[in-house]
């Protein structure tokens, strides 16, 4: 069976709920021509949309296996469906402690949450015959939904190698501690977020991934060297513009990197704001259609 019909096995099967089955053919799909594979999803809309599906179907079911274990940490391993980072998404109960209520308010989690537990019904259901149907946990539908979704969205554009990183609205930190893991934890992070409550969530993080050189702070400070990557998801350019943190941005040096959560109608101020401190604008594709994926490179 060449690429095209394995490719297009997987999307059957993914479209007859037989979703063990899609991700099974999917990730054979990525072991074997995994270049290409890539190379499609970046060229086209559709591909990154299938990717972005069988990615968070493959997440879910590694979170309801570890449920049904009991296992106090959990682990959805990305590298398979990432172009160059191998991102590992890692975090325990103080994650889901955090995540139990802040984001169960609103539309788009309830949905969200609605489509875990389907799915969750529909493995029980098909492969274990009805048992372990576990509630859905908030922290598990952060992950495995929103997280892997920012995650493949953003994973191209971050650099290779890091002086100094920033996270304006931080929340629990996830995104943080999965990206500072590794050959980037002695990296100088500051995770910035004006709500005190995610810093036992953030701190979990910075034990899980040893992130030697990461601290949680209320605000910026302006202490140390300008951080070479400035990242903001959902927050800054999103909630609030961007002069919130004229300082910080202000400082950034020759080849900083700025990547923000631009709502709609924050764009054209916030691309003013850069281009009036010399950065030049540069735009991403972003799943998420109430946000433009802003680049701002100095």
């Amino acid at each position: 069976m060449n690429f095209e019909q394995k490719y297009l096995e997987a999307i059957k099967a993914f479209d007859a709920m037989a979703f063990v089955e899609a991700i099974q053919i999917y990730l054979d799909l990525l072991r074997n021509h995994k270049d290409r594979a890539l190379k499609m999803r970046l060229e086209h809309e559709h591909a990154r949309l299938v990717h972005n599906e069988m990615a968070i179907q493959f997440a879910l079911q590694k979170v309801l296996i570890q449920r049904i274990r009991g296992d106090d940490l959990v682990t959805i391993d990305l590298a398979q469906f990432t172009h160059k980072h191998p991102f590992k998404i890692q975090y325990g109960a103080n994650a889901c402690a955090f995540l139990e209520h802040w984001k169960d308010g609103s539309d788009t989690f309830h949905k969200n949450r609605a489509l875990a537990q389907e799915r969750y019904t529909h493995l029980s259901k098909t492969y274990m015959d009805g048992q372990g149907n576990l509630d859905v946990v908030p922290g598990d539908v952060y992950a495995a939904l929103w997280l892997v979704t920012d995650i493949l969205d953003l994973e191209t554009h971050l650099p290779d190698e890091l002086t100094g990183y920033v996270n304006l609205g931080c929340g629990c930190g996830l995104f943080d501690g999965t990206f500072l893991q590794g050959k980037r934890n002695c990296t100088p992070a500051s995770l910035i977020d004006i709500d005190p409550a995610p810093e036992l969530s953030i701190s979990e993080q910075i034990s899980i991934h040893d992130l030697t050189h990461t601290a949680f702070s209320k605000e910026w400070t302006g202490y140390g060297n300008p951080p070479s990557l400035v990242l903001s998801i959902r927050s800054c350019g999103f909630l609030y513009g961007v002069d919130s943190y004229d300082s910080l941005f202000r400082s950034l040096e020759t080849e900083s990197q700025v990547l923000l959560d631009v709502a709609h109608r924050y764009v054209n101020e916030t691309v003013g704001y850069f281009e009036s401190i010399g950065a030049k604008t540069l735009k991403h594709p972003r799943i998420n259609e109430s946000v433009q994926l802003l680049e701002f490179r100095f």
